[in-house]
């Protein structure tokens, strides 16, 4: 996704997230975000938990969860996937 939205960081550091995006995202109030420095840039991205980047795929296939079947794209997560499914 390359999206370009301007913001300003208040006198605490803090910057704003469009709703927009976190939406796409998936992120909601109390989520917690990881924030790394990439050479000249921030990134943030919502923190996936260690235990879900075990169930992580290299390549798209479907699988039964519970007599649920989700078709999965390679890196996606099946914890993620099934929450956002369930919204």
């Amino acid at each position: 996704m390359t999206t370009g939205i301007v913001r300003k960081i208040d006198d605490l550091g803090r910057i704003v997230i469009p709703a927009e995006m976190r939406r796409v995202l998936g992120i909601k109030e109390g989520d917690e975000l990881e924030i790394t420095l990439d050479g000249n840039h921030v990134e943030i991205r919502p923190r996936i938990p260690t235990i879900v980047h075990e169930f992580s795929l290299d390549a798209a296939e479907p699988m039964t969860i519970d007599g649920m079947t989700v078709d999965l794209a390679p890196g996606e997560y099946i914890v993620e996937r099934l929450r956002r499914s369930r919204d």
